[in-house]
């Protein structure tokens, strides 16, 4: 295996990839007796089994964060109307529609992850061990040990979250540089949409903003490493075997058609 098709962390483990078939996954779990242990899942059975498991509380929570959105937009817009400036109205009306709900529950999830008696708190330190054991692969080209996994960064800017990430920052600078327009001399809010631009391109390298994945990721122990590092592994035998067995079908493909082209020359001939 020379590549990684990326992984995703749950509470109970890591799921990744496969770069041979990306639809099917190798499932890498610690169960409640401290054993690891791999099973390989079509990607959608993954989804349906996680989703189930979760369901409820997802639902319930997406219910709560709607109500709590919905609330602090209606008084974002109504005091940003009570200061009667214009610009500061159109940034509430931008934030509210463009940026809010996701920002919302970005934070929500951060805070189910980082607090002490989060739901997703296991999530956060295997989210974390998933992006070191990554990080280390594409460094080292193979499946690194538990002591060389410690030094590399808990942060990816391969990660899913960097979607969320960049649209917080494109977006929640642009609210600001909304409610800033006015405020200031043409000259200096030039100036500043000079340097609105210049933060925008150099964020979009995401050498940057992966730091802020701070929030959704905590340094993992030894626990989740060995997850990690046990769930790559199998990745790596599996896809090993996959394009082993890929290959030799496509070796026997080549040779029939040899076969049939020969015997073809050899009709045509007599």
């Amino acid at each position: 295996m020379k590549e990684t098709g990326g992984g995703r962390a749950k509470r109970d483990g890591i799921v990744f990839r496969s770069t041979v078939v990306p639809h099917l996954c190798v499932d890498a779990i610690r169960n409640e007796e401290g054993e690891i242990s791999t099973i390989v899942f079509p990607e959608v059975l993954v989804d349906l089994l996680e989703a189930y498991g979760t369901l409820h509380d997802k639902n319930y929570r997406v219910k709560m964060t709607k109500k709590v959105i919905v609330t602090i937009d209606i008084l974002l817009i109504v005091l940003s109307f009570l200061t009667r400036h214009i610009p500061a109205i159109l940034a509430a009306v931008y934030f509210s529609l463009l940026l809010s709900k996701d920002l919302f529950e970005f934070l929500e999830l951060s805070y189910q992850m980082k607090s002490k008696n989060g739901a997703e708190r296991s999530t956060a330190k295997y989210h974390a061990a998933e992006h070191m054991v990554l990080n280390a692969f594409r460094d080292l080209k193979r499946v690194p040990t538990l002591e060389e996994i410690k030094h590399y960064s808990r942060f990816s800017e391969y990660c899913g979250s960097m979607e969320f990430i960049d649209k917080f920052t494109i977006h929640g600078l642009t609210s600001l540089l909304i409610a800033l327009s006015g405020l200031f001399p043409l000259s200096i809010h030039i100036f500043i949409c000079i340097a609105y631009l210049l933060i925008l391109l150099f964020c979009n390298t995401g050498k940057v903003t992966k730091f802020l994945q701070v929030a959704v990721t905590t340094p993992p122990t030894d626990l989740e490493l060995e997850v990690a590092i046990e769930g790559l592994s199998s990745l790596e035998e599996f896809d090993n075997e996959l394009e082993k067995a890929l290959g030799d079908e496509t070796d026997d493909i080549e040779i029939e058609l040899v076969i049939h082209r020969q015997e073809d020359s050899q009709n045509g001939r007599t």
